[in-house]
């Protein structure tokens, strides 16, 4: 087992009717944290670092890190950039050696979205990486609760969806319809039936984002109905933070920062295998 693009590990997905977990890092620690995860659970898993993050720690640094840690893994490992929204950001991840990038064009003009990710899934291919791409738009909430979030008007159109897929070539179509990016304050309004449209409208494997805060049985829904990739970070994030500031709070002054770190490896670890258990994936590394 190794670092492997998403074809590797979505196209089995796809046809056995389950999902893989693609869990955002915001540091070093957390690549550890889900590698520790996915190996505990012997499922394949996409680590991913989004282009919004390269002010905390810029994609070379993170890609570098998590190529090593996934050359090691004892599953199959895709590095992946999460939401690159320029061609140069998808270039730089190539360079650093991630086997998989997102060129997000979902709030481009849909001609302009078209073009950059043909361009960004020819140069991908030619040295064996991997490209997702995006149709349809979702709400962010920059970590804010989300009220009422239906988004009926900007989920992803099945028709413009089939030559979306056929034209760009690429290996996986993120779509929307009903998730957001955040946490959800109220319950979402997921539309099963635009899903399935999408999955007899598009060949390739399909992605959510905003996976956040969803019930088991919707997640596992989503599989069933073609799902082969579920993004999911929010409501992670918030619950281990809220446990691990807990924790502190008990320990008094006598704190140090690997106090927070060695919190930080575990709790993430610990819910993310309930998560790679819910969406199917725990024991198909070995298939791999």
């Amino acid at each position: 087992m190794t670092l492997v693009n998403l074809n590797s590990v979505l196209i089995p997905a796809q046809s056995g009717k389950y999902a893989v977990g693609a869990f955002n890092v915001v540091n070093l620690e957390m690549v550890n944290s889900i590698v520790q995860a996915a190996e505990a659970k012997h499922a394949p898993v996409v680590v991913q670092y989004a282009e919004d993050d390269d002010s905390r720690m810029k994609i070379e640094q993170i890609g570098y890190y998590a190529t090593e840690v996934a050359k090691h893994a004892g599953v199959p490992v895709v590095v992946h950039l999460d939401h690159g929204h320029s061609f140069k950001a998808c270039m730089r991840a190539i360079r650093a050696g991630y086997s998989s990038v997102m060129f997000d064009g979902s709030e481009l003009p849909y001609e302009e979205n078209l073009a950059t990710s043909k361009e960004v899934v020819r140069i991908a291919h030619e040295v064996g990486v991997s490209v997702e791409v995006e149709l349809g738009r979702m709400i962010r909430s920059g970590g804010k609760p989300l009220e009422n979030p239906d988004i009926t008007e900007l989920m992803t159109d099945p028709k413009l969806a089939h030559e979306f897929s056929q034209e760009t070539g690429a290996d996986a179509i993120a779509v929307s319809f009903g998730t957001v990016h955040g946490v959800y304050k109220t319950v979402p309004h997921l539309n099963f039936d635009r899903l399935k449209a999408l999955r007899e409208a598009i060949k390739q494997p399909l992605v959510v984002h905003g996976g956040s805060g969803l019930k088991p049985e919707e997640y596992q829904e989503m599989a069933a109905d073609g799902i082969t990739k579920i993004n999911f970070y929010s409501d992670m994030a918030n619950r281990v933070a809220k446990h691990i500031v807990k924790d502190l709070n008990g320990i008094g002054d006598n704190i140090y920062i690997q106090d927070w770190t060695d919190r930080q490896l575990q709790y993430v670890a610990d819910d993310l295998e309930e998560k790679i258990e819910v969406f199917g994936s725990a024991n198909k590394a070995a298939s791999l």
